[in-house]
């Protein structure tokens, strides 16, 4: 059940373009790291040790918003039972939310109406950068931040070629955007067509312009972008 839980709410969160990383329970240097997080959540806390389980209390004591997925801590790392749940307390605090666990829906629900990225999305709105519209093609999209710059991988699983939207929250000014894949950087065509030619080379598109764009995909094809302030 954990391992079904784990990987349904790491695809959820990835379907849904929710730029996270992935910690364990038990190993105390992840638990040290995982809690610097605004978010945190426990897909199956089922087994937690007391040590991981103060560490969620400190963390949620420094302003870290926790979900918990069905579970609290019935037992302890070694699988014996507890009379009282080691996080009943942390669950009924302002800024803890407790989701049902997950059943391994994932491939069934869209990623937005999963139960655990409806409570992420609110706290990390401001975060994620990307407003990303999949208009009903199997289009996976990754993010990241790097160096000052946000790197994006488009990645068309489905049979059929797509058109994407993205809408990218930037501050205010111009940006570079860049098409790069193993052979090196080139210009980026927006737009709902194949663009072979002449794409149009955005050296200096505004925040402005990048707040809705579209870009075309052909099937079973990738696309990876770099942008950059001025």
């Amino acid at each position: 059940r954990g391992y079904v839980a784990q990987k349904e709410v790491e695809e959820s969160l990835l379907g849904a373009s929710v730029p996270h990383e992935i910690f364990y329970l038990d190993r105390e240097q992840d638990m040290a790291e995982a809690c610097d997080f605004k978010v945190i959540v426990l897909p199956f806390p089922y087994c937690i040790s007391d040590q991981a389980a103060q560490r969620l209390r400190e963390a949620h004591a420094k302003g870290a918003k926790v979900i918990l997925c069905g579970q609290l801590g019935q037992a302890d790392e070694r699988g014996d039972l507890r009379e009282i749940p080691a996080l009943k307390g942390l669950a009924a605090l302002p800024g803890v939310t407790v989701v049902p666990e997950p059943q391994g829906r994932s491939r069934i629900i869209e990623p937005e109406d999963h139960p655990v990225v409806k409570a992420v999305l609110p706290l990390v709105a401001s975060d994620v950068g990307v407003d990303f519209r999949r208009n009903g093609y199997d289009v996976e999209l990754i993010q990241r931040r790097a160096g000052g710059r946000l790197y994006l991988a488009l990645i068309n699983w489905d049979v059929r070629d797509a058109i994407v939207g993205i809408g990218l929250r930037l501050p205010d000014g111009a940006h570079a955007v860049r098409q790069f894949d193993r052979f090196g950087y080139g210009p980026v065509a927006f737009g709902d067509e194949a663009v072979e030619d002449k794409p149009k080379k955005n050296a200096a598109v505004t925040a402005e312009e990048l707040k809705d764009v579209s870009l075309f995909l052909p099937r079973n094809g990738y696309k990876m972008l770099e942008v950059s302030g001025e």
